[in-house]
């Protein structure tokens, strides 16, 4: 059996190819430790069918560390998470265009859209949470809104549903004009959605949200 050493900071998918053509030229098994995993190369062998068998032994062994454990512990607590907030009722904010808001929300049930279904929760979480902060003496949509929409993100929105959600929120609650000059103010560089009225927009590709903006 011959041994391999590779150079530092040289990746697997290299070692593995040099062990190949050693294997290969000398009809003899070749070895290495490579970040402290034994490996072994037959003549024959394949580069994606040992990184392959490489990287299940590597990430069973990450599975079993302590950081590991409790990378997978974390991905659990979240995941429960979103599905005990997916479960609960919408959070109740005072909405002034009631027809619209159900419109919004009819339009994105999580049967036809969880994509859509998201947006309408994120916007509900954002508009209570920043109606609760309101009542602290001093507080302006200008000096909470940015904060709370940050601590509304339970489920880990995307940027395209941040901006759905605020449209939305500037067009049926009760401080949406305040929104938006918030918005506005705080981010004058950025593109918004829409000046005119549309029927549908699209994020990801074939998921829609029938969203009209008018702001």
């Amino acid at each position: 059996m011959k041994k391999y050493e590779s150079l530092c900071g040289q990746d697997i998918r290299t070692t593995l190819r040099e062990m190949i053509a050693i294997a290969n030229e000398s009809g003899n098994l070749v070895e290495t430790v490579f970040n402290d995993d034994h490996i072994i190369v037959r003549p024959g062998d394949t580069v994606g069918a040992l990184y392959d068998s490489w990287k299940k032994q590597w990430d069973r062994a990450y599975d079993e560390s302590p950081e590991g454990r409790a990378q997978i512990a974390a991905r659990e607590e979240n995941a429960r998470i979103i599905r005990e907030e997916q479960s609960k009722p919408l959070a109740v904010f005072d909405v002034t265009n009631q027809p619209l808001w159900e419109s919004f929300v009819e339009t994105n049930k999580s049967e036809k859209s969880e994509y859509g279904a998201a947006v309408i929760r994120y916007a509900a979480r954002w508009a209570a949470l920043m109606e609760q902060r309101l009542k602290v003496s001093g507080a302006t949509i200008a000096t909470i809104a940015d904060q709370t929409g940050y601590d509304a993100d339970i489920e880990g929105i995307t940027g395209f549903m941040y901006g759905a959600a605020r449209s939305i929120l500037i067009q049926v609650w009760k401080h949406g004009e305040e929104l938006r000059l918030w918005f506005e103010a705080s981010r004058p560089d950025w593109t918004r959605a829409s000046e005119k009225p549309s029927e549908a927009l699209e994020e990801p590709p074939g998921r829609f949200f029938d969203l009209s903006f008018e702001n």
